[in-house]
């Protein structure tokens, strides 16, 4: 099978890229329920059949070992439901294949034309650019990203120092007979007690003592001694040796403790190799080169330990820290096969920030239409310009709306705007364009009708092709800003272009009474959220965010106030590990924001803070975690405070609190 024979891509080719579950209420093991679930949480998912491009079975075929309490019978029917059809576009999941002794790679289950995606895959059986392989990983593997503060196993701090305590190490169990066997009988060899840690213990399964050899009691001996994750943390490279199956669960583990893993499993091909770069991250030798593994680990300079550790610490956090991560990966593979568009996805993979990021639109042709490769690069008319987009939530009447006029009159004399797009969320009929004030002729004005609320995300989404701009400007109608206030943001911007850029900054905590987070606007020396209103962001993540969510999550998202503020916000920082940049602090923000209603302030101002708090944990159970970021970090204008005049100052006119 190939995809070219035993894929239909008519399902797929010019819709969205949807992926449908059986119904049923089959037996399933915790892990394939998480799997299951992931899809069902995610954008891809569809409860119609006849919009699916992929299909994935109601039943548990994770376990195939028939002696495992998780291994279901009487599979072998699903080729009688009415959407099998032979198997195309479907896709099957397996960690565990064969039993004792042989473990032989039998899932009991025809596959016909499925996609296999399968754990300790091996080159004899793996078929090329259909079936994915799939890391190893157990039962209590976290279904979300972990929460971290930057000390944890998986973060960058684990990348130091580059050499650690021990070369290499190796702790686990050795197999006194049977398949497996060899590589790790002979680990014994390599441990001197001081650069190389190589210990193993006989206690396997309920026959070892009836196999066991002279040396089983040494290796007890020296098993107790040393702590597995104290290896893993101070090793700097981590034997991965083949066990019964090919894949083994410790290269992950060594991943994400930036143990550099030395995998000797010969045949093995390893997680996501089809567009993960591997030699960049980790060693494959021969298992029969163990010996050489000394004189391998000395040869390779330190420059090299110190990427290969960066590396192994971006793939686990990217692809592999989570279930949700390693099924979304799995997905983006396949979606990649489907969509040839877009030529810098596989470039994606094996760099920041990862291809969980790309969204496929026509507009991304090269690594430049990235806000995380843009940074410095401005060479374009389009890149020299950006886009203002102003929300209207009541009728700008001329006397009553005379910050709305002065704002267009503002944006409309730089020469830096491209166009101006006016989002017409009132109930008001549109007011016509030439009513608008336009000092430049040159820049455009198009308005498009959002009166119907319940579908503003959904329309905004389908009209993107309006931004000819990277750069994109979010006002609301209200807002105050001179020229040098949008050009100075619009310059920081251009350095910070992965990042969202603006200028009234809140912030989020945790509340131990409540045990939920909170959000806040009070005026402190840290912020996590930059709000639209004066806000510079690259018009990849506004595409992203409409295609990140599911519908029902979008819709949810819609109606809560400032929800998609926040939501971009959570999007970006998790995407880059970044907060958002603040500029200089401006008073106005704070009250234009809360109180120009006209119902009473406090009333307000509570309803906002509820919705508020409501949308960060609603999007913290998206995520399992809440990847906002917190910042110091504020930028002001050159001498902003210095008493110079004003004509040494550059955007002199940026005003002070």
């Amino acid at each position: 099978c190939r995809m070219s024979n035993c894929f239909n891509y008519s399902r797929c080719i010019g819709r969205p890229f949807k992926v449908y579950v059986y119904d049923g209420n089959n037996k399933m093991s915790d892990s394939y329920a998480r799997v299951v679930r992931t899809i069902q949480n995610s954008p891809y998912y569809t409860n119609q059949p006849d919009q699916a491009c992929l299909f994935v079975l109601a039943v548990d075929t994770l376990d195939r070992d028939k002696s495992s309490e998780d291994y279901v019978n009487r599979v072998s029917k699903i080729s009688s439901h009415k959407l099998w059809n032979r198997g195309y576009n479907h896709i099957i999941f397996n960690l565990f294949a064969g039993t004792w002794p042989d473990y032989a790679e039998d899932l009991s289950l025809s596959l016909e034309n499925a996609i296999l995606i399968k754990a300790s895959f091996s080159d004899s059986t793996y078929r090329l650019g259909f079936d994915i392989s799939w890391p190893l990983f157990g039962k209590d593997y976290p279904l979300h990203n972990l929460q971290n503060d930057g000390r944890q196993p998986g973060s960058l701090s684990s990348i130091f120092p580059i050499h650690r305590k021990y070369k290499a190490a190796f702790k686990g169990k050795r197999y006194v007979l049977g398949i497996g066997s060899e590589t790790r009988n002979a680990l014994h060899h390599l441990h001197d007690d001081l650069n190389y840690i190589m210990v193993t213990t006989c206690k396997h399964g309920n026959t070892w003592r009836e196999h066991q050899d002279s040396r089983c009691v040494v290796d007890e001996l020296t098993y107790g001694e040393y702590d597995y994750q104290d290896l893993l943390i101070n090793s700097t490279f981590c034997l991965v040796p083949r066990g019964r199956r090919l894949g083994s669960f410790r290269f992950l583990e060594a991943l994400q403790f930036g143990c550099i893993p030395i995998v000797l499993s010969n045949g093995w091909v390893l997680p996501f190799s089809e567009v993960i770069d591997w030699k960049k991250a980790c060693v494959q030798i021969d298992e029969r080169q163990l010996f050489d593994v000394p004189e391998l680990i000395e040869s390779i300079s330190d420059e090299k330990i110190l990427a290969m550790k960066q590396q192994s610490i971006f793939l686990w956090q990217t692809y592999f820290q989570s279930v949700t991560r390693i099924v979304l990966s799995t997905l983006e593979i396949i979606r990649g096969r489907i969509d040839q568009t877009n030529p810098v996805h596989n470039l994606l993979w094996n760099h920041v920030p990862g291809a969980l990021a790309a969204l496929h639109t026509p507009f991304l042709e090269d690594a430049q239409d990235y806000p995380f490769y843009s940074n410095g690069i401005w060479n374009s008319h389009v890149q020299k310009a950006f886009t203002a987009i102003i929300v209207v939530r009541n009728y700008p009447d001329r006397k009553k709306s005379t910050a709305f006029y002065q704002l267009m009159r503002t944006l409309t004399s730089l020469p830096v705007v491209n166009k101006v797009w006016i989002h017409w969320r009132c109930k008001q009929p549109i007011i016509a364009v030439s009513e608008l004030p336009r000092i430049l002729s040159n820049i455009s004005i198009v308005i498009s009708d959002f009166r119907n609320q319940d579908y503003y995300l959904s329309n905004v989404s389908n009209l993107m092709h309006i931004i000819e701009t990277q750069a994109i400007l979010f006002l609301e109608q209200d807002a105050v800003y001179n020229k040098d206030e949008i050009l100075f943001a619009f310059d920081i911007w251009r350095s910070f272009t992965d990042r969202l850029v603006g200028y009234a900054s809140k912030s989020h905590y945790w509340n131990d009474v409540h045990k939920r987070y909170e959000f806040t606007s009070k005026w402190l020396n840290y912020y996590s959220i930059i709000m639209l209103n004066g806000a510079f962001i690259h018009r990849y993540y506004y595409d992203l965010v409409y295609h990140f969510f599911s519908d029902v999550a979008l819709n949810k998202i819609q109606r809560l106030d400032n929800c998609l503020d926040i939501a971009i916000n959570t999007v970006i920082s998790y995407i880059t590990n970044k907060p958002p940049v603040k500029l200089t602090q401006k008073k106005y923000h704070k009250i234009s924001e809360e109180f120009s209603s006209n119902e009473p302030a406090l009333k307000v101002l509570r309803r906002r803070m509820s919705q508020r708090w409501k949308c960060l944990n609603y999007l913290t159970e998206l995520f399992g975690r809440l990847p906002l970021i917190h910042s110091y970090l504020r930028y002001d204008p050159l001498s902003f405070k210095h008493q110079l005049t004003a004509d040494r100052k550059r955007h002199r006119q940026t005003k002070d609190l």
